[in-house]
């Protein structure tokens, strides 16, 4: 059984103008520096863009449509979501090395590619997307490091403890260092082997049902009948469905987060912050020993999880994030 506290369902955001003001020396607002559209917008694959603001390191989630009027500041970080037709067109997609690329779904037709090359596109497709979120995970730490008592930095944190569920595991800790304490432990890094390899065992390789219908990788589950959802097949008396997703990002951004926030997963973020505290690269096969109540299938879950990294050789995507996470 997944274990989630709640899932970002379609939309996230409907965005058509973003405004980008910054300070000048006499405490006036001034625009902000716009950069030059990137081309692209202009690519007839373009479904949406995601765009994570610098200050308050939200995301917006901007489909094409509405992307005309979108003003682009220097400092956003921006990952772009392509639509491929079919699979073995996706992988010549992905070769946008100028910027963050990747396909908005799973092309329905993977399962007819040769097995080398449906694992080869399944991994080019998450691993962009998973790099894009640790990213913004770890500049999130690193405000979170320097925080002031600015009215901006007290709103950030008062964010950041909404989002990663303080208040649900035990009630609102004491004081403001506690809290800064906790959200370290809980905002940092997931590696990527380890969610490429959970993404490929909990979505058949992209194939399952959820993950077509509704860019659902991690089998993550609705608890609430507002949020909609898809019904588990042979469960029409389940008080849960399976979320549905705008895009296989916003899957993998949910699932991080769910680690990062349920107290099923407290085992792995210990292990993490041990590893940190003993210099030691934070790998996907030593944090999966956290995974136990990730499946009922328990210990078995965590070795199928350890043997697609170690048989895939995902284990090597781990160190360079480290590096720059350290």
């Amino acid at each position: 059984m997944k274990r989630i506290w709640r899932s970002f369902v379609a939309p996230l955001w409907a965005l058509a103008f973003v405004c980008a003001w910054g300070d000048d020396e006499s405490g006036g607002l001034v625009p902000a520096a716009v950069i030059e559209r990137p081309s692209l917008f202009d690519d007839p694959h373009f479904f949406a863009v995601s765009v994570v603001d610098h200050d308050t390191q939200d995301y917006r989630f901007v489909r094409a449509e509405h992307a005309d009027t979108l003003l682009l500041t220097a400092d956003a970080r921006l990952f772009f979501h392509l639509r491929a037709v079919a699979a073995a067109s996706a992988a010549e997609l992905l070769q946008h090395s100028e910027t963050r690329v990747s396909l908005v779904s799973i092309p329905s037709d993977i399962n007819q590619l040769p097995v080398a090359d449906k694992k080869s596109l399944f991994f080019s497709a998450l691993n962009p997307i998973v790099d894009f979120h640790n990213r913004t995970i770890l500049a999130r730490r690193a405000r979170l490091q320097h925080l002031s008592d600015s009215a901006a930095d007290r709103t950030f944190l008062q964010s950041m403890s909404e989002h990663y569920a303080l208040a649900r595991s035990g009630g609102p800790l004491p004081t403001r260092s506690d809290s800064l304490r906790e959200l370290l432990r809980r905002i940092d890094i997931i590696p990527p082997s380890l969610v490429l390899a959970q993404g490929a065992i909990e979505s058949g390789w992209g194939t399952s049902r959820f993950a077509r219908l509704g860019n659902n990788l991690f089998g993550q589950r609705v608890w609430r009948k507002d949020l909609g959802g898809l019904q588990a097949e042979g469960a029409t008396e389940a008080r849960f469905r399976l979320a549905v997703y705008e895009s296989i990002s916003a899957s993998v951004r949910s699932y991080m987060r769910n680690l990062n926030s349920h107290p099923a997963y407290a085992e792995l973020r210990q292990l993490r912050a041990q590893a940190r505290v003993r210099g030691e690269g934070v790998t996907g096969d030593s944090l999966a020993a956290g995974l136990v109540r990730y499946s009922t299938r328990g210990d078995e879950y965590v070795r199928d999880v350890r043997r697609l990294i170690r048989g895939n050789k995902l284990g090597r995507l781990d160190k360079g994030l480290w590096e720059v996470s350290r």
